[in-house]
């Protein structure tokens, strides 16, 4: 499914559920301070005379992904710096897919030297999006367009390069460049950050979706008790943070993993082969589990 689509289904969803659904707005500045509830300024730019509003309310949620709303303008937001990686995308009409049931698999696939990963996600209409994530310095230490730095690294994965002889490009190559982050903070007073507005982890496990999810599921139930306690401060609003913190950080071992040279899951499970489900079960996304981390206290484990 191409992520429009579901973020239009989610969006349909919630319209269905009560919430009142405002398109085409731009959200401009938000007010926090003082004793007074908080208020978004924003706009409405589906009106035939576009004019500035305001909103107050109980308590604000940004869900504004990577543009971080709050965080941004609070000086929350700080890189990871050990994941300081960058990307160059598009999407390609025509290139070759596997066969039967495989024909929509996503695909990992890396450079011969290591030194860059490329995602192959097959989408409807005969499109695919195809991307290559490497470090900073790799992907934009020189002056070389995004084009350029993709063909570039295309070179070093033969396999790839197969895949797309026949493609085309269908869109503009694009950019995200050290986007491994998190705030400092995952709530205030009468605010809280969600989703990749509280921060985002290196895509190659594709776990950017589930956790958005996730942190909107376990804020949701805080916020929810606290306006029916009418105690929206950042203590209370701010402790579902703990858990989820906990089961990204097993996401964010094992990204560390697959960028380390020196380790290799093959080995680890050769070595310790009674880990192999709880592996598993990691990498399809139950970092929420109890003991979800058992493995990582073995010796030799993802650090």
């Amino acid at each position: 499914m191409v992520r429009a689509e579901f973020d239009r289904m989610l969006l349909r969803r919630a319209e269905r559920a009560g919430a009142r659904v405002f398109t085409q707005t731009r959200a401009l500045s938000v007010e926090l301070s003082g004793d007074e509830l908080p208020k978004v300024i924003y706009r409405n730019d589906a009106d035939d005379q576009p004019v500035v509003r305001e909103q107050r309310c109980r308590v604000v949620i940004d869900a504004s992904g990577q543009s971080c709303f709050i965080a941004q303008r609070l000086g929350l937001r700080e890189s990871d710096p050990e994941l300081r990686n960058g990307t160059v995308w598009s999407w390609f009409r025509g290139a070759a897919r596997d066969s039967g049931r495989d024909e929509g698999a996503t695909i990992i696939f890396s450079s011969q030297d290591h030194q860059s990963w490329f995602w192959y996600i097959p989408l409807p209409d005969n499109i695919v999006s195809v991307g290559c994530t490497g470090s900073m310095d790799r992907m934009f230490g020189t002056r070389l367009s995004a084009e350029a730095v993709f063909q570039r690294e295309l070179q070093g994965c033969p396999a790839l390069e197969k895949r797309l002889r026949s493609a085309t490009s269908t869109e503009p190559f694009r950019t995200t460049k050290d986007y491994s982050y998190r705030s400092r903070r995952a709530a205030g007073d009468r605010w809280v950050l969600i989703g990749d507005a509280y921060g985002f982890i290196d895509p190659v496990y594709s776990s950017g979706v589930f956790l958005a999810l996730k942190s909107a599921e376990l804020a949701a139930d805080v916020i929810h008790d606290a306006l029916l306690d009418d105690d929206l401060t950042a203590n209370r609003l701010e402790s579902w943070k703990p858990e989820y913190d906990a089961g990204v950080q097993h996401f964010r071992r094992l990204v560390r993993a697959f960028y380390d040279p020196d380790f290799n899951f093959g080995e680890f499970l050769a070595r310790y082969p009674e880990y192999r489900d709880d592996l598993t079960e990691l990498l399809v996304g139950n970092v929420f589990a109890p003991n979800a981390g058992r493995l990582f206290e073995t010796p030799g484990a993802p650090m």
